[in-house]
């Protein structure tokens, strides 16, 4: 090959096979980092597949097999989201399908309970990645479980399009207070924990109201029920699902973001709160310690029991409310920290990771 054909060779873009729970192409489901990321690098030029968007488990994994066998000849590096729990199930079954066609993969490690599944299963986790020829983590909180399962992971940060969150100075707020619970009704985020607080602020004579949005997996009608106990049911507004759109304005328009998670990794839902400005009251779990640098661009919580939790999170709202300097200065080193997670900021990692690959 001559010296000009092997340059176009060398420039030539990869192509990329984005494999993960692509759900979010359905109405009422999270878009995920993966598809983010694969319509990104679409933008950008590169040659871009994905799968899968099938609902159900286990017709997803046939159809990622399916989709990585047919497009094996074209496809120069897979590009694998790795959940714990039942869903590592499909991540095993995905590697060993593209080791055995002889393809580069990137296992990028996705949500707080990795650790426990490390933990608990640590030959089946280390067999696992150790097919990867890169494994990639969010977050310093995962890049340690691979250390500790012997192998070294890349960080790179989630990404975010800051385009699409316009950034307000919280240093004053609204009376009531206007706070914000977005998450799956899932009991390892804890939406029960934000109506508690809600309760605890009352007690304590601090008007405010709460909004608890996000998809419904089986809580929403358990926390209206103990809003309506508490006799908080007119101060607390249940809007269900936010597309992009209904999440910019909540975003908008609320005085503080709760996080009131079990199990954490870097959640999403914490940047977007940040680049808005809504200073972020966390409870110190996973990988929020890695996160949220205490009274610069966030507030942390201490876990405990229910009432020490509701306790802890009303005294940081506490905080806040007396403080506007606190909130300010909360504001803008939470929009800085989004501005860490920007395309801009983070797309040459990745490019450079491929096309080393």
């Amino acid at each position: 090959m001559s010296g000009s054909g092997q340059r176009r060779r060398r420039a030539r873009t990869p192509h990329l096979l984005f494999v993960g729970p692509h759900l979010g192409r359905h109405p009422g489901w999270v878009v995920t980092q993966s598809e983010i990321l694969a319509d990104l690098f679409a933008g950008e030029g590169y040659a871009v597949s994905s799968t899968s968007s099938i609902r159900r488990p286990i017709p997803r994994t046939a159809q990622m097999l399916f989709d990585l066998t047919r497009w094996r000849r074209r496809v120069d590096v897979v590009v694998l989201s790795v959940f714990s729990g039942r869903a590592f199930h499909i991540a095993d079954a995905v590697s060993a399908a593209a080791r055995a066609l002889g393809l580069p993969q990137v296992h990028v490690l996705r949500g707080g309970a990795f650790p426990e599944l490390a933990a608990s299963k640590p030959v089946w986790a280390r067999r696992v990645l150790g097919r990867a020829d890169a494994v990639v983590a969010p977050s310093p909180f995962l890049a340690r479980t691979a250390d500790e399962l012997g192998l070294e992971a890349l960080v790179i940060p989630n990404v975010l399009n800051l385009t699409a969150y316009p950034f307000s100075r919280r240093d004053r707020f609204s009376e009531p207070l206007d706070l914000l619970w977005l998450r799956t009704f899932h009991p390892i985020y804890r939406p029960q924990a934000a109506v508690e607080t809600l309760a605890e602020l009352d007690r304590r004579g601090l008007r405010a109201r709460l909004t608890v949005a996000g998809q419904d997996k089986g809580l929403e009608s358990e926390c209206r029920v103990l809003a309506a106990e508490l006799g908080l049911e007119d101060r607390v507004r249940f809007p269900g699902f936010l597309d992009a759109e209904g999440k910019r304005r909540e975003l908008s328009s609320h005085d503080v973001y709760l996080h009131t998670n079990a199990v954490d990794n870097t959640p999403v839902t914490v940047l977007e709160a940040a680049a808005h400005g809504l200073p972020v009251v966390a409870t110190a779990v996973g990988g929020l310690p890695d996160l949220i640098d205490p009274e610069h661009n966030g507030l942390l919580v201490a876990d405990g029991s229910a009432a020490q939790h509701a306790s802890g999170l009303a005294d940081a709202v506490e905080r806040l409310h007396r403080d506007p300097a606190l909130a300010a200065r909360l504001s803008d080193g939470g929009r800085a920290l989004a501005e860490r997670c920007a395309w801009t900021q983070v797309h040459g990692q990745w490019r450079e990771l491929f096309e080393r690959l």
